[in-house]
């Protein structure tokens, strides 16, 4: 690959001066510029010759292949390759986005990449997925917070706020036994749990959005107050 080149430039010295004046665009002026530093032996090895065009050598040979096939004509009319086009459009990037906002998240960057394929029939490569969700979208893996399979929507926030409310009717209740002892200004509560639960590995979601892990717990519970 970085060998001499085996070419012949036909044009000279004068006319490729010239040439180089006439370019309006930097990828036809490097392309005149590289038969420039050929004719006049400015460079020997297609490395050199990558390393002062700023280039890599493959993109040389493949300018020095299109000079050979149809001259000069066929080298400045060469398209310049911008590469593969991006498959994950704004659209479908917003749905990947709404789904990583459910607090359910995902276990895995590739089962992300299946549920885009399988789902969504995105026929993106796994790096393309990869790289919306972890750079554009920002979206980490994060340490999932318990959560009971028996656990109903909304009854942790229930439970909060008519926490006051239950304490309140419980000293009522046995405001006798309670009377003879100071009043109560907070509460304690010591817990010790014995048994086993689920392992719910780490979970992404997208920036700002606390994921949650389902638990199987099966503890034996000691709680005083």
């Amino acid at each position: 690959m970085s060998g001499v080149p085996n070419i012949n430039v036909a044009e000279s010295v004068e006319d490729l001066k010239s040439l180089l004046k006439q370019q309006v665009t930097s990828l036809n002026f490097a392309k005149v510029q590289s038969l420039y530093l050929l004719k006049i032996k400015e460079v020997e090895t297609v490395r050199h010759l990558a390393v002062l065009i700023g280039r890599s050598e493959r993109t040389i040979h493949r300018w020095l292949s299109c000079y050979r096939e149809g001259g000069i004509e066929n080298l400045l009319s060469e398209p310049e390759k911008l590469g593969r086009p991006k498959k994950i459009s704004v659209e479908e990037a917003a749905l990947i986005q709404n789904e990583l906002k459910d607090p359910e998240g995902f276990q895995s960057y590739k089962e992300i990449h299946f549920w885009v394929s399988i789902i969504l029939e995105i026929p993106a490569s796994y790096i393309t997925v990869y790289r919306l969700v972890r750079n554009e979208l920002q979206a980490k893996l994060k340490v999932a917070r318990p959560q009971n399979l028996k656990q109903l929507p909304g009854e942790v926030k229930i439970f909060q706020n008519n926490l006051s409310e239950q304490l309140q009717a419980l000293l009522e209740k046995e405001s006798e036994k309670v009377s003879q002892y100071l009043k109560v200004r907070f509460w304690c509560q010591d817990e010790s749990r014995f048994g086993c639960h689920t392992i719910v590995r780490d979970k992404i979601t997208i920036k700002g959005i606390k994921p949650l892990g389902n638990f199987q717990y099966n503890f034996q519970y000691l709680v005083t107050v």
